[in-house]
């Protein structure tokens, strides 16, 4: 995957894609382009290709730790949001009823 996502971000490519406002023409650059990093990939060294997999791993570690992260986050705002507040009821002799 690092391949192809490397590949994919590629100036050159991205600009070529920015400037096509038809549709079907963008989805034939996309297949030209991944057809080609495939053919790339298959040429690739076996060193080449594990060095891409540790890379893979570290990118892989770094983005699940990221998400852990927000992931506690939005549990600790949740249970803010929904724990219950201590406020005392209205009774019917306070001022709230009075009128």
């Amino acid at each position: 995957m690092v391949h192809f996502v490397d590949g994919l971000q590629n100036v050159v490519f991205l600009a070529e894609v920015e400037k096509t406002s038809d549709p079907w023409q963008k989805s034939k650059l996309f297949g030209e382009k991944i057809s080609a990093l495939s053919k790339q990939y298959a040429r690739l060294s076996r060193e080449k290709k594990a060095e891409l997999a540790k890379r893979a791993e570290v990118e892989l570690k770094a983005g699940l730790e990221v998400l852990s992260n927000k992931k506690k986050r939005v549990v600790e705002l949740l249970k803010t949001l929904t724990a219950p507040i201590d406020c005392k009821q209205p009774t019917p002799t306070s001022s709230f009823f009075v009128f």
